[in-house]
């Protein structure tokens, strides 16, 4: 299976930030990249997560009140 393709994006961080997100990649002995696209991977799903629950409760209450 071939790797991964990334795309370069330059990210500004305040420079607690960084040094948070260093400090977090030195403890679990990743990249600072890898632990910016866990984090953005992770933001990404709850969001969806969110847009399907009020998909959900947008179709559950026609659901609900449609004979």
């Amino acid at each position: 299976m071939a790797p991964p393709r990334f795309n370069r994006t330059q990210v500004l961080l305040e420079p607690s930030q960084r040094q948070q997100l260093a400090e977090i990649a030195a403890l679990e002995n990743r990249s600072l990249s890898e632990i910016v696209r866990a984090m953005i991977h992770a933001q990404l799903a709850e969001r969806r997560r969110q847009a399907m629950t009020a998909a959900a409760q947008t179709l559950l209450s026609a659901y609900q009140t449609d004979p």
